[in-house]
């Protein structure tokens, strides 16, 4: 009777043994599975901001093109309305030279204020350019930076996962030796149950 209580006591105990060791291995892959999906959502935000940043940097250099172009066509313009105003002036009269020579400085007085507001307005751009620049670098290294520190994190989860792993298999290593010495004991009582029979 004592030997037939202390084999149930045995295989509750065994019972039980299994039962840990399926329940840390399902927790260990829950949270495995929880940490991939936080990298996968990090990874996700930042190619969305760059993306973002790519857009308006974008929109930046073609605003930056239209204002070129813009001003290109204005000195154009000044230049080309002064040529006429000048060959216009110099058919009519000698009497008309003097205000031939005013409109000449007038529209040359034009066309410096034109070219250095263009100026003007290119140092702002280029300005805007250079600081949009630097805050793009900026955050491609905060991004790398971070993506760094999430690739450790998760090197660090995978060792740690590792080694509970090598863990478990040395534990179910030892259980299938138990089981086996179990087996053989139990093997042995019932032959000797049978020849005492």
């Amino acid at each position: 009777m004592e030997k037939l209580l202390t084999t149930r006591e045995e295989e509750e105990e065994r019972k039980e043994y299994i039962q840990q060791i399926v329940q840390r291995e399902a927790k260990a892959a829950v949270e495995v599975a929880r940490l991939e999906q936080l990298l996968h959502q990090a990874t996700e935000e930042r190619e969305a901001d760059l993306s973002k940043r790519n857009v308006e940097i974008k929109k930046l250099k073609s605003d930056l093109s239209q204002l070129q172009k813009s001003s290109n066509e204005t000195n154009k313009r000044i230049k080309t309305d002064s040529m006429k105003q000048e060959l216009t002036d110099t058919k009519t009269s000698e009497g008309k030279c003097d205000r031939l020579h005013q409109s000449i400085t007038q529209l040359r007085t034009q066309l410096a204020q034109a070219v250095a507001e263009h100026r003007q307005s290119e140092q702002v751009l280029r300005s805007r350019k250079i600081k949009t620049e630097s805050a793009l670098e900026t955050w491609i290294a905060k991004y790398d930076t971070d993506m760094g520190e999430r690739q450790e994190e998760l090197e660090q989860i995978e060792a740690v996962y590792k080694v509970e792993k090598q863990q478990l298999e040395d534990l179910e290593e030892r259980f299938a030796l138990l089981e086996e010495e179990y087996n053989r004991i139990i093997e042995e009582r019932r032959i000797n149950a049978e020849l005492k029979s």
